[in-house]
């Protein structure tokens, strides 16, 4: 009778084993069942004291409704070990996200009742997610899901206007399983705006500032609010049926394509999406803009008199590219970018390689940046070039974004540091090892423990996509179907391709081409800077069916951007160079031709022309070259790219002897040296003819 009981895992002594009460933790195992961790082994209160009874006997207990709820039976399924049991509910309830599983708690004899959850991970990358982020809109009803497994609360802001607090309201989320946050809102939100905003213990990390989503659609500008637009229903023309082994890519830029004011585009469409899609432009002599004429002069050349042309018949803009021939148009970014979307003036507009969300489009070439017309306009354009047989290539710079490393700036906090902080960077913490042996810590030695905040800079720009993360690698599978299948994309040129880790990239080709064979993946096989990653460097696309820029060949051909080299199309060199390169380069880096995209002149770097001079004026030579020159040695260029194996890539206005007035790196120069003035082509016709010609 004086007899007391140690009990392991209870704190006190006790006369029956029956007087000890323990904790539990209950979190959902499947979408039936539950596991329960409990600090007591649960078999010692099973009413039958046979030892198989508490694997097999059903605990008649209870979950209880916290808010109204019935009370659900469950049963006993599996005891994994004396302390952790799975239960199922006896009338077969489904766990799944839509299960309000914070309004339950279970009791057990013998045990504290506890609150059943989802599961949370140590790390963040055992979070895994596979449904549908961002909005979901019906006429009744909005849901919204954000991945966000560190935050501790999630709201979703909604407002009436694209600025100001009218109609603000808050919303709290609830969490759901793999660390995503749900709410459905049950209202018509057409036309309303929204932002996100979390919180968490650290206050570093969650300042109460409120950010995009990142699967926004259609933003109101980089650092402004998503549209909800409901249903966009503007119609996009099939995708012309082209084999990639058969393509001839053209690369622009929407503004610079448009702008000039001799191209005949209409006012309202210079330099925006629409501009692209009006047939029937015609070089104008006569025009004169003031704004962008200057010290190129292109505009106001006089058309050369060619025999069977005049200057009415020198098409500009889409019939131009239809007169080309060629069967891919590479858009140059269009993912809404760091830039002032309100400025109509062109001195500088940075092209778009930074980044803020990669699935709206950018509201500087769309005619309003409130409304849906980016979303509408940009598919307005994708279906004009489908109906004349040419395919769309979308350039994307999914390698970094424009959010600031240094986290205390909440001014360039847009949207993925906003909502789930650093999981989609590299960083010294997520990323500690670097393939080169680098230090990935600026703040620690080689052997200390890392800081866990250094972002890692591969990019030059600041920091790296985390491509390899689960759910940094998913959003980039979401997102490039949403330009598949929303808007009829044909292919991804992706800019520093390097920094996407190989695995990711095999993965997205794979799953993309899913959806159409013919879509074409190919990037830059190299980064901006040191990275802890093994890049996709050339060779790494052996037979996983995506391209990559042959360098190379561009180097032998014009030779390198960085000095003045001997090179073939200038001096005759580089002879092995260039028969590799010929023959597709599969003695040198490639499977099959198809594996490398051939150029020697693209947006980057000077234009062909522009080297052509830069060399003529570093040389120490006494050799003379003169324009008649320059114009056979894009003949020679021309010729070496398009006739041989692989895939020819060509820009706009090459053709015509483009310049951008020696400026080696024109991304933030105005639209005085980055536009295509017509006034070339009607100067340089047998030339372009003469690209024609190849490209037929």
């Amino acid at each position: 009778h004086g007899r007391w009981l140690l009990l392991e895992g209870h704190d006190k002594l006790v006369r029956n084993v029956y007087d000890a009460f323990g904790s539990m933790k209950i979190t959902v195992s499947s979408v039936n069942t539950v596991l329960v961790k409990t600090t007591l082994p649960c078999k010692w209160f099973s009413k039958q004291h046979e030892r198989h009874s508490a694997k097999f006997h059903t605990v008649r207990s209870k979950w209880t409704g916290q808010d109204g709820g019935a009370p659900l039976d469950v049963a006993w399924v599996n005891e994994l070990d004396p302390w952790r049991l799975e239960l199922r509910c006896v009338d077969g309830t489904v766990f799944d996200e839509d299960f309000p599983v914070e309004k339950y708690a279970l009791s057990i004899p013998n045990m504290h009742d506890a609150v059943l959850s989802w599961p949370e991970f140590d790390h963040v990358d055992a979070y895994y997610y596979d449904g549908k982020l961002g909005w979901e809109y019906s006429r009744h009803s909005t849901t919204f899901r954000v991945f966000a497994p560190s935050a501790s609360v999630m709201n979703v802001v909604i407002y009436n206007s694209a600025d100001g607090d009218w109609g603000r309201h808050q919303y709290r989320m609830r969490r759901i399983m793999q660390g995503v946050w749900k709410i459905v809102i049950q209202k018509d939100l057409a036309g309303k705006y929204y932002k996100l905003l979390a919180e968490g213990d650290d206050k570093r990390l969650y300042p109460g500032v409120e950010v995009i989503d990142p699967y926004s659609r259609c933003n109101t500008a980089h650092n402004g609010r998503g549209l909800i637009y409901g249903h966009e229903n503007t119609h996009v023309s099939d995708r012309p049926h082209v084999r990639p082994e058969h393509a001839i890519v053209y690369e622009l830029h929407v503004r610079d394509a448009t702008i000039d004011g001799a191209g005949g585009v209409a006012d309202d469409g210079r330099g925006k999406y629409v501009g692209l899609t009006q047939r029937g432009t015609r070089y104008d002599p006569f025009h004169h803009d003031g704004h962008v004429a200057g010290q190129l002069g292109g505009s106001r050349m006089m058309w050369n008199g060619e025999s069977g042309s005049g200057p009415t018949d020198i098409t500009t803009a889409l019939d131009h590219i239809v007169e080309m021939g060629v069967t891919h148009v590479q858009i140059m970014p269009v993912q809404d970018f760091d830039n002032e979307e309100w400025c109509h003036g062109g001195d500088r507009y940075w092209w778009g390689y930074m980044p803020v969300h990669f699935n709206s489009p950018d509201g500087w070439y769309a005619s309003a940046t409130h409304t849906a017309a980016r979303v509408s306009e940009l598919k307005r354009l994708i279906s004009a070039l489908h109906d004349v047989g040419v395919r769309v290539i979308m350039d994307v710079v999914y390698n970094h974004t424009a959010e600031d490393s240094n986290e205390y700036n909440l001014d360039a906090r847009f949207s993925f540091n906003g909502v789930e902080p650093r999981y989609y960077y590299r960083t010294c913490g997520n990323t500690p090892v670097s393939i080169n042996n680098d230090n990935t810590c600026a703040f620690r030695g080689m052997n200390e423990p890392r800081c866990g905040a250094c972002y890692s800079n591969g990019s030059g720009c600041g920091n790296e996509f985390r491509s390899e993360a689960p759910m940094g690698r998913k959003f980039l599978l979401d997102s490039l179907l949403f330009w598949v299948n929303e808007y009829k994309v044909d292919g991804f040129r992706f800019d520093l391709l390097g920094l996407i880790d190989t695995p990711t990239v095999e993965y997205l080709t794979y799953k993309i081409k899913e959806v159409d064979p013919n879509i074409m993946i190919y990037g830059e096989p190299w980064t901006g800077g040191p990275t802890p990653i093994a890049i996709t460097d050339k060779g790494t696309q052996r037979g996983k069916g995506f391209s990559l820029f042959n360098n190379t060949l561009r180097d032998a051909l014009r030779g390198s951007p960085f000095g003045v080299d001997e090179n073939f199309l200038m001096d005759g060199g580089c002879i092995d160079h260039i028969k590799r390169g010929i023959l597709g380069s599969i003695d040198e880096f490639t499977d099959t031709p198809f594996e490398t995209i051939n150029y020697i002149e693209c947006h980057d770097n000077r234009t062909l022309y522009d080297q052509f001079r830069e060399y003529v004026h570093h040389r120490s030579d006494d050799i003379v070259y003169s324009e008649s020159d320059f114009e056979r040695m894009s003949r020679l260029g021309a010729l070496v790219v398009l006739t041989s194996q692989g895939v020819p890539f060509i820009q706009m206005g090459q053709e015509m002897l483009r310049t951008k007035g020696g400026v080696e790196n024109s991304y933030c120069s105005p639209d005085s040296v980055n536009m295509v003035r017509w006034g070339w082509k009607a100067a340089r016709m047998p030339l372009v003819r003469y690209y024609r010609g190849l490209i037929a």
